[in-house]
């Protein structure tokens, strides 16, 4: 739209540059002012503070989308409570809490939209953050802020699992993100709710452990958990987030967002044991035979806010279907058209339509009756984890709290004998398998320790102890590291065994060789045994 000269100054057609194209964004075009009597002066006042505004507006769009640098020269010498709003968020969106706290305390900014929730939020985060450390690497363009100086010790771990996912992401989403990427490590759920403003019991029920929001990851330390988790998959898969809002300027709808999350969580890196045992596609399929599909556009604002971890579960099988099944049918290079075309148009279901030729409700059809189609595969095998897994759960408890009161014969036979009914349950592998090593119990160790096969799911020390069977870590030792770095066996799978059991004081030869993660887990006490 051609815009006439005399009212240039009060339109504003703003792009930003998003995976090498331009886009418009937005545009402001208000009422055209009055034309000045004879001698009159135009209201000089009014056209600084709409142009304020105008100049505000793109700043912010700016912050939207990760250009921070450009958002702070645009706001470079703008006065007024519209300014210090936008200097607020910028300073969140940089993890400056306190100074966003500072920004938001004037009264003028009270009656402004989203001051009070944004201070609310500042006030909570500072708290969470003061006296955090933060390391940047320029190099890797990666700053992380750890809530626990303890955790300092997995810093290059974490930055260079971040630096690898997030480079072969913005190849696969044709879109980069500014540097640095920001990561928040926090110590616990309380901590994730305050910096994140996620609601504490949402992330409780939902079993939440990282949230991608204001321009930055934040993430639990894999310390938290008693059995560590997939926090290598689960910065990938935040990481997403952060370019799914750059690449359609925040606009994609939850659906999308979940779904291409969740297939790009692995696509970082090589294929690894167990990526076969989750199969989303079968967990869809028999939530929409039984009634229990929500719909993609049914979701509500976050799947961390649905009713339970089981909503939660399915909510994740149904998108990460849904996508998987909607690039099948359109091809790869949609995904990033789509993104693009969302950005530009503010519509998902237009975009969608125009870029397939379908809508939502049309490729929800096709999908339904993909699904109505599918042979099941039966519940056998080691993926089918059942009831047993509940009283294997406990078992495995008594067999723990055994090994670490010294009684390494009980721990043993309490593990093994459990393993008898439920051989699929690697928890109780490990804690068999390590109880025998300790108690010096060479074959029964090889015997019940088993293989990749024999069991449902991967757990760190069970992969840890294979690795250290082969005498090489390699893919099983770096998969363990990725779940569960903080468990002594897996810390320390590439030392010595007199190492490893922690019971007799090192030589010096040995001392000198530990990696720094094996000598830090070694001086903590073992989780499981307070």
């Amino acid at each position: 739209m051609k815009i006439p000269g005399r009212y240039l100054l009060t339109a504003l057609v703003f792009a930003l540059t998003l995976g090498g194209g331009m886009y418009a964004i937005g545009y402001f075009t208000p009422k055209p002012p009055e034309k000045a009597g004879e001698g009159e002066q135009p209201d000089l006042v009014a056209l600084s503070r709409k142009l304020t505004e105008l100049r505000v507006r793109a700043a912010e769009a700016k912050i939207i989308t990760l250009d921070v640098e450009e958002a702070e020269k645009l706001l470079q010498g703008m006065q007024g409570p519209l300014a210090a709003r936008a200097r607020a968020r910028l300073d969140v969106y940089r993890g400056d809490c306190e100074g966003a706290l500072s920004r938001l305390s004037g009264a003028a900014l009270e009656s402004l939209d989203g001051a009070k929730e944004l201070r609310a939020y500042a006030e909570r985060c500072a708290g969470a953050t003061v006296g955090a450390r933060v390391m940047q690497d320029a190099r890797r363009g990666v700053w992380l802020r750890m809530q626990d100086s303890a955790d300092q010790v997995l810093a290059e771990l974490i930055m260079d699992t971040a630096a690898a996912a997030r480079d072969a992401i913005e190849k696969d989403l044709r879109t980069k993100l500014p540097r640095p990427l920001r990561i928040d490590l926090v110590r616990d759920l309380f901590s994730l709710s305050a910096v994140t403003g996620l609601p504490l019991d949402a992330a409780e029920t939902t079993g939440t452990v990282a949230v991608a929001r204001y321009g930055r990851v934040t993430m639990i330390t894999p310390r938290a958990p008693r059995h560590g988790y997939p926090w290598q998959d689960t910065l990938a898969h935040e990481i997403t987030h952060l370019i799914i809002s750059r690449a359609s300027f925040d606009r994609a709808p939850l659906w999308l967002q979940e779904g291409v999350a969740k297939r790009e969580e692995r696509r970082w890196r090589a294929p690894r044991a167990f990526d076969d045992r989750d199969r989303p596609l079968e967990v869809a399929t028999r939530a929409y035979r039984s009634g229990r599909l929500r719909g993609v556009d049914r979701l509500g604002s976050s799947i961390a806010l649905l009713p339970s971890a089981d909503a939660a579960q399915i909510a994740f099988a149904e998108v990460t279907s849904f996508v998987g099944f909607w690039i099948d049918k359109s091809g790869p290079a949609a995904l990033p058209a789509l993104l693009r075309e969302i950005a530009l148009l503010g519509d998902p279901d237009r975009a969608l339509r125009g870029i397939s030729g379908y809508g939502l409700s049309e490729w929800q059809t096709l999908f339904h009756a993909e699904l109505s189609q599918r042979d099941l595969a039966a519940d056998t095998g080691p993926g089918a984890e059942g009831a047993g897994m509940v009283t294997a759960a406990r078992a495995n408890r008594v067999s723990e709290l055994l090994f670490f009161a010294g009684r390494y014969e009980e721990s043993f036979e309490r593990a093994a004998l459990e393993l008898d009914r439920v051989p699929a349950s690697a928890p109780l592998r490990f804690s068999a398998a390590r109880a025998a090593a300790r108690d010096g119990l060479v074959e029964e160790e090889r015997t019940v320790l088993g293989s990749v096969e024999e069991v449902a799911s991967a757990h760190g020390g069970h992969l840890a102890l294979l690795a250290k069977a082969s005498n090489v870590s390699g893919d099983l030792g770096h998969q363990a590291l990725g779940l569960d770095p903080y468990l002594l066996e897996v810390a320390c799978m590439d030392a010595p065994r007199d190492v490893i059991s922690g019971t007799e004081p090192l030589s010096p030869e040995n001392k000198a060789a530990l990696s720094p993660l094996c000598a830090h887990v070694r001086s903590l006490v073992p989780r499981g045994a307070e």
